[in-house]
């Protein structure tokens, strides 16, 4: 008598449903009912291959979505992570099968249930147990099963892919299968799955897929932003009210535009597209040591860097022409349109981030590369490290307006750090970029006049715009950024013709900070940058092998000697309230008397206005007559510095006198200021003008009547001393100290640090 056959209806069921076109469950429930029975498939079924089978040929599914493709990935991902956790906490006798034994089979039965179907439905089975997989902590080891399971995903791709090129169709079949469209198709579909998919592919399996997969992603990334036309035509549909309140037409193709594509499934599979892309990029690295596939991995580097600067250049033109790029509160926008604006938004910046994600894995490339072999005239043209760095800039400048709502490419380091805006991301592909573009200083300097001519040209084209217009601004503050870190490598000629007209501008306008902020840093730039060159010494060896000083003079120190007296008269009229913070101005003052103290005075000076840029400039540019105090060269310029800080102290004082308590509170701070600015320069000047110097501080130091005020002067000075002075001036700093902490009656209070500073000084 044969035993009875229990069936499970619940499976039956199932079964039923999936041979449907159409189901009266929810889509929520057919999946979790096919992750059930995975794990736990009836007596009837000893192996989950009949409902794999049955789920892999479902019409339910078809035409196969995205959303679909990727819930139904999911769910074999989970099924394999709880047969795996049941198999494991099973308790297992002496002669039992391991619990990684019987999950391999497990995972081989499902695996099986994809052979002879639709090799779509096999990429998403395969995929979802690999990702399920690749979740498993403790099946990390568990490499030869992994590897069965990343191979048919490789495999279910070159095929989908493979069978989906035009040029291998075959025409008969091609008559009965049904078109799909746009993201939709067999081979998009696949693509972006694969983007999902391949992170946990190892890098054996996916070498041989490399090639294709670098064009098909990078088609896909432009594909997704409409070659960065999805602006055209907004500037003809948009429309400024009387009270300001930009709106939109209805029949504007902004909205089309916009929707299509932040609807895509490829934008919502961008960040793994750029990251597969990513991933390739560096791949082909590693297999470029052959000249002939060195030459193919830098065309393919120029190609993604090219197509990136292309679809940045497109956005920033209709961007420029738009009425939206003037908008600086949301209360300028027609909240009918807001959400179009948003969605807007949304789309520029993920733009800006595959664009950035993408430049960061060139230039890990580019950075370790040899450059590909030349003709013998290879020193005199531009590497191909410098022109992708170049285009990787230029990238970035059109997308300025984008950096720009995120605080500016330096927001996020320095004192900036906690402000929550910025990302090291950005910076580190912003100073990489420069690092290796840098290393050709030809590159550079042209790279920099270009960068200046372009942002002067879009003001000049865009006359209606005014200075101060959020792109404007965006634009010039990216520029000073780039140039405030090139300036060690390029010409006085550069510096003084392209440079200084460009910062002239902002550095008396506190309104727009970023700008302001950056032209004073690359005035601070330029005079470090001068203060090291004034500082090396150009030694060459006589026939006798003796190191010989050929030294006739500053190395290339004429332009910042000549530029000294115009910004001391720039940074004193910024020492007011709401203009340079105390920190900037001292650090400004201090790098200011430093470059002009650097090295020894020229043999013949050449001190004189007669630049082109000099004569049309406002400033007050150095002549003979201002270095011509006290002692000569370089001390002369510095103790200019030093006394018309001097006289700044003096006439806030003077200025008490009148009857306005308002403005005896703001020369009470200012003088503060600028008092903090002179014992910052004790620690920047050279043991000839040190005394002179401590005679002023002293001086200030006395004449200062507040008792808190004078308490933070003091610290100052001591502050300066123990932690900035140079060994060589310390020990007659420590000097005057004790003699003025006398007076001050403050020696008992500094005594034991500064006993430690003189018997560290006498010890040296």
């Amino acid at each position: 008598m044969s035993m009875p056959v229990t069936v499970d209806r619940g499976y039956v069921n199932l079964l039923s449903h999936l041979r449907q076109a159409t189901s009266t469950l929810s889509f929520e429930t057919i999946q979790a009912a096919i992750c059930h029975y995975l794990v736990h498939h009836p007596t009837t079924q000893p192996t989950p291959t009949p409902l794999t089978a049955s789920v892999a040929a479902s019409p339910l599914w078809h035409p196969l979505m995205l959303n679909t493709a990727l819930a139904l990935d999911s769910t074999f991902g989970n099924a394999a992570q709880l047969k795996w956790t049941g198999l494991a906490k099973e308790k297992r006798g002496l002669f039992d099968g391991s619990a990684s034994g019987e999950f391999a089979r497990w995972t081989r039965g499902v695996l099986a249930g994809t052979k002879g179907g639709d090799v779509l439905m096999s990429l998403v089975v395969s995929g979802g147990l690999l990702k399920g997989l690749g979740e498993l902590e403790s099946l990390k080891k568990a490499q030869p099963l992994a590897r069965e399971v990343e191979e048919m995903v490789v495999l279910a791709f070159a095929e989908v892919t493979g069978s989906s090129s035009p040029a291998q169709t075959d025409l008969w079949a091609s008559e009965f299968k049904k078109k799909e469209a746009d993201e939709n198709s067999r081979m998009d579909l696949a693509l972006l799955l694969a983007a999902n998919y391949f992170t946990y592919v190892s890098t054996d399996s996916l070498s041989a897929l490399k090639l294709l997969l670098t064009l098909l992603c990078l088609e896909k990334v432009q594909e997704t932003f409409q070659n960065g036309s999805f602006l055209h035509g907004a500037p003809l549909s948009v429309s400024t009210s009387a009270t300001g309140i930009v709106s939109l037409s209805p029949e504007s193709p902004l909205w089309t535009n916009v929707d299509a594509v932040f609807s895509s499934a490829s934008f919502s599979c961008i960040g793994p597209l750029c990251k597969l892309l990513s991933r390739i990029i560096a791949l082909l690295s590693d297999t470029s040591m052959r000249i002939k596939r060195r030459k193919d991995t830098w065309d393919l580097l120029f190609n993604i860097a090219n197509a990136l600067y292309s679809m940045a250049s497109r956005v920033e033109k209709d961007w420029r022409a738009n009425l939206f790029a003037g908008v600086q509160h949301e209360e300028q926008i027609d909240p009918k349109i807001c959400e179009l604006t948003e969605k807007m938004w949304t789309i520029l910046k993920t733009q800006f981030f595959s664009v950035l994600m993408l430049q960061q894995a060139v230039l890990d490339v580019i950075m370790f590369l040899h450059s590909p072999s030349t003709s013998s005239s290879r020193s005199f043209s531009v590497s191909p490290a410098s022109r992708l760095a170049e285009t990787i800039l230029q990238t970035l400048y059109l997308l300025s307006f984008v950096i720009a709502s995120f605080g500016g490419v330096t927001v996020g380091q320095g004192n900036n750090a906690d402000n929550g805006r910025g990302f090291p991301e950005l910076r580190k592909t912003f100073y990489v970029a420069i690092d290796v573009l840098s290393a050709d200083a030809h590159a550079s300097e042209v790279f920099v006049r270009g960068l200046i001519r372009a942002v002067d040209s879009n003001r000049g084209r865009s006359s209606h715009i005014p200075l101060g217009h959020p792109l404007m601004i965006a634009e010039r503050a990216f520029v000073l950024a780039c140039v405030e870190q090139f300036v060690p490598v390029l010409s006085d000629v550069c510096i003084e013709e392209d440079v200084l007209p460009l910062c002239e501008p902002h550095l008396g306008d506190p309104s727009h900070r970023e700008t302001f902020e950056s032209a004073h840093s690359v005035m601070l730039s330029i005079f470090a940058a001068h203060a090291e060159k004034g500082a090396v010494s150009v030694h060459n060896v006589d026939v006798k092998g003796k190191g010989v000083d050929r030294r006739e003079g500053f190395v290339g120190l004429d332009l910042s000697r000549r530029l000294v007296p115009g910004y001391i008269k720039l940074l004193l009229q910024n020492a007011e309230e709401g203009k340079l913070t105390t920190p900037q101005f001292r650090l400004a003052y201090a790098a200011l008397v430093r470059s002009a103290s650097t090295g020894r005075s020229p043999r013949f000076p050449t001190i004189s206005s007669s630049s082109s840029y000099a004569k049309r400039s406002d400033w007050r540019w150095g002549t003979n007559e201002d270095l011509s105090r006290e002692p000569s060269g370089n001390q002369a310029l510095a103790w200019l510095c030093v006394e018309e800080l001097t006289n700044a102290i003096a006439a806030r004082c003077t200025s008490k006198q009148e009857a306005n308590p308002a403005r005896d509170d703001r020369n009470t701070a200012e003088r503060m200021r600028l008092s903090l600015a002179l014992i910052s320069l004790v620690s920047n000047v050279g043991l000839a003008l040190l005394p002179r110097l401590l005679q002023e501080v002293q001086r200030v130091i006395d004449g200062q009547a507040g008792v808190r005020r004078r308490r933070v002067l003091i610290e100052s000075v001591f502050e300066e001393i123990m932690e900035r002075v140079g060994d060589g001036e310390k020990e007659y700093v420590m000097r005057w100290w004790y003699t003025c902490a006398r007076n001050w009656d403050v020696e008992q209070e500094y005594r034991d640090e500064g006993a430690a500073m003189t018997a560290a000084v006498h010890h040296v």
